[in-house]
């Protein structure tokens, strides 16, 4: 059981760091172009109330980042870099599209929330499972090296095919053991 909890834990630290690799990416690139969803070091999220033109509206002319801004309503919460826009409707939004070589300008009933989330602190949450992975992983690396049980720390080097004290069978490894000048010996010469 401790296996599956510990390879789970591996599993989970392993997507959690690409995910905080991804995110310092993301949050590097944010304020140098404008993406759908990201902008001046944010995520950003539109959620729209699917609608007859919305998909017309996206497609068309997805949001932009002034966009995003004009769509703020006054109400918005507001703390610690996250911005949540409670449910908003707009009875008539207007945009314009190219259809047929022709400029068409709709209008359209908006219902929407918004949500922006600052990228440093969606890494510093995908860091959170590696960093307390971490220390377990240098003690089992170390106790490894030095010829010890991962688990209990007993020392291997009498009993290499399993510890005695917690009767874990550890992987194959070379050990390092310090001789002394008299346990050496010449190998004899091929003759």
């Amino acid at each position: 059981m401790r296996r599956i909890t510990r390879y789970t834990f591996n599993g989970l630290a392993i997507l959690s760091l690409a995910a905080f690799i991804l995110l310092i990416v993301l949050w590097s690139t944010s304020y140098f172009r404008y993406r759908l969803f990201s902008h001046e070091g944010r995520l950003l999220v539109l959620a729209v109330n699917e609608d007859t033109f919305t998909d017309e509206w996206l497609r068309s002319k997805p949001p932009t980042a002034n966009d995003w801004k004009l769509l703020l309503p006054p109400n918005t919460w507001r703390r610690f870099g996250i911005e949540i826009a409670p449910t908003t409707t707009i009875s008539n939004y207007s945009f314009t599209f190219n259809s047929g070589g022709k400029d068409v300008t709709m209008l359209m009933p908006l219902r929407y929330w918004e949500l922006a989330i600052p990228y440093w602190m969606l890494a510093i949450l995908a860091a959170v499972i590696p960093i307390l992975r971490l220390p377990a992983i240098i003690k089992r690396r170390i106790r490894r090296r030095k010829g010890r049980c991962i688990v209990c720390g007993y020392d291997l080097r009498a009993t290499p095919d399993r510890c005695p004290e917690c009767g874990t069978m550890p992987r194959k490894h070379k050990f390092r053991t310090v001789r002394s000048p008299r346990q050496t010996r010449a190998l004899p010469e091929a003759g």
